[in-house]
């Protein structure tokens, strides 16, 4: 599981400085004027020094109502509770992130994983449907008290599957709600 994940939120949008908005306004001036027009920076920087003060100092103040915008959004924005547009992204991102834990291993598996080597080193030229048919001969043969440590090991699997389903639950409940995460490492490994 991802620890301390906090996926990018839509934040609120920055404030322009009085040159954008000057640059913007002109360049929409010049277009609606003429749609092929196209201003270079260098233009747009001579028009900026050739425009009087008085023009300038609006900008100025178009900017400051900005900010101030800005700064009134910026107080209601929480991160951790992004806007609901956003929120249906990021579950479907994270979604995707988050997987769910492997499937407890039986108790044939177990002992075939820890015969599988020995099998195939004794005969090599054994392919693998071949060999898991020697490990179930072999795990047939066992005797009750033989087959009792890979039952211990198979009930040691399901408890692990059991903690690591209820970790997965818990984060996709925090997905489905709030559509980020904020910390998954509850207890100490």
């Amino acid at each position: 599981m991802p620890k301390n994940v906090v996926l990018d939120v839509e934040q609120v949008k920055r404030p322009l400085p009085a040159y954008i908005i000057f640059s913007k306004k002109k360049r929409k001036e010049a277009v609606r004027i003429d749609p092929e027009a196209k201003i270079t920076s260098l233009e747009m920087k001579e028009m900026w020094e050739q425009t009087s003060e008085e023009e300038k100092e609006w900008y100025s103040t178009l900017a400051a109502m900005d900010k101030k915008r800005w700064i009134s959004e910026r107080k209601g924005y929480d991160p951790f509770n992004p806007p609901m547009t956003r929120v249906r992204r990021l579950q479907s991102r994270l979604a995707r992130e988050v997987r769910p834990p492997r499937h407890t291993s039986t108790t044939l598996s177990i002992y075939t994983a820890s015969v599988k080597k020995e099998i195939k080193e004794a005969n090599p030229s054994m392919s693998s449907k071949e060999i898991v048919k020697e490990a179930a001969l072999r795990w047939s043969l066992l005797t009750d008290d033989e087959k009792e440590v890979f039952n211990e090991k198979q009930r040691e699997d399901q408890k692990r599957h059991k903690k690591e389903k209820k970790e997965y639950n818990r984060v996709k409940e925090i997905i489905k709600t709030k559509g980020v995460i904020v910390d998954t490492d509850d207890e100490d490994d």
